[in-house]
């Protein structure tokens, strides 16, 4: 009997009014055909139990053509699946379009049907007390906001399962009484700068249980402690003499093999006519060559050898800084090229 009367409550929308002699009614819109379409399969749906595909199919209908009759249908889904909540809000808001009659009517037998079901559903649910430990949490169950269903100074009332999947939201205030289906449930408990509190929650059908929900504090950080770099010993000063020295010959070297270099050039320019030496300069042509090159590698060397000297000792003078300073302070260097000489000046 049961199974008659629920087909009969979902198809009642698309029952064919009685025959009036009156003039045709005008053509309905696209929106308004393909709404009642989508009605007509979920009803279909519907009495075949396919629940979920029902269900989609009346959010489709009606979001083309509001009606209360699919509203009811959409409620009338919602309690077949175990979402009182749900089924609840829907009922009630197909109850509101048909007193506003603006959008159509229910039936004398879905308005009481409507009515009969709220007040089960009513019986149906959890009533908790919830007490939020801190004002400024946010919650949500089941991966969904609340919504408030009522704002009094002393029956504040939130409503879970009802909105859409989203982010947990801070209440009006941190008491409030939780209505909800009986069964499992998921709570989420967030607070800025705490990791959030994820607990579950076990209601039976019609209780009032007490329930309070808090966010642990945070825990410090632990920070390491600083790592203590023993002091090496002191930097020695031998590479940077040894980096000087290097430098100091290659820089001697550089400018006695140089000044060789232009007394040899001079002396062949003289004997050499155009460009043509006689024969027995050749081992004195080689000799100058040899001069040219040896002075430019002996003045390389000893440039780099004097900066590398000069770095060395810097280096060793500053990392030496902490230690008692000796009566003598430092390094005053100062390299020097003459003609057919060179060397480092400075004292220390």
């Amino acid at each position: 009997m049961r199974t008659a009367r629920v087909a009969l409550a979902l198809a009642c929308a698309v029952a064919p009014s009685a025959a009036l002699a009156q003039d045709p009614p005008p053509p309905e819109s696209a929106e308004v055909m393909d709404g009642r379409a989508l009605f007509v399969l979920g009803t279909t749906l519907a009495q075949q139990g396919q629940w979920p595909e029902a269900l989609e199919a009346f959010q489709r209908s009606s979001a083309l053509r509001t009606h209360p009759v699919t509203t009811y249908n959409l409620g009338f889904c919602h309690r077949a699946l175990g979402h009182s909540t749900r089924a609840r809000r829907f009922f009630a808001k197909a109850l509101e379009q048909h007193e506003a009659k603006s959008e159509g009517a229910l039936s004398e037998d879905l308005e009481r049907s409507a009515r009969a079901y709220i007040v089960e559903i009513d019986a149906k649910l959890a009533r908790v007390s919830v007490t939020l430990a801190s004002a400024e949490a946010a919650i949500s169950i089941d991966g969904r906001p609340l919504e408030v269903v009522s704002t009094g100074a002393t029956d504040l009332t939130l409503v879970a399962g009802t909105r859409e999947v989203g982010k947990p939201e801070r209440p009006p205030a941190a008491r409030f009484v939780l209505l909800v289906d009986p069964g499992a449930h998921v709570f989420v408990l967030t607070l800025p700068g705490r990791p959030d509190a994820i607990t579950n929650h076990t209601f039976q059908a019609g209780t009032a249980p007490e329930l309070r929900l808090a966010v642990a504090a945070a825990e410090p950080v632990q920070r390491p402690p600083p790592i203590a770099v023993p002091a090496g010993p002191p930097r020695s000063k031998v590479p940077g003499w040894v980096g000087l020295s290097i430098g100091a010959a290659g820089l001697v070297t550089g400018g006695v093999t140089g000044a060789l270099f232009l007394a040899n050039k001079s002396d062949l320019e003289e004997s050499c006519i155009d460009g043509e030496c006689p024969s027995d300069r050749e081992d004195q042509i080689s000799a100058t060559n040899a001069f040219g090159t040896m002075s430019v590698i002996g003045l390389a060397v000893g440039g780099v050898g004097v900066g590398v000297g000069i770095f060395l000792l810097a280096r060793a003078a500053s990392s030496n800084s902490t230690a008692p300073a000796p009566h003598r302070t430092g390094a005053a260097l100062r390299p020097w090229i003459g003609a057919g000489s060179a060397g480092v000046s400075g004292s220390f």
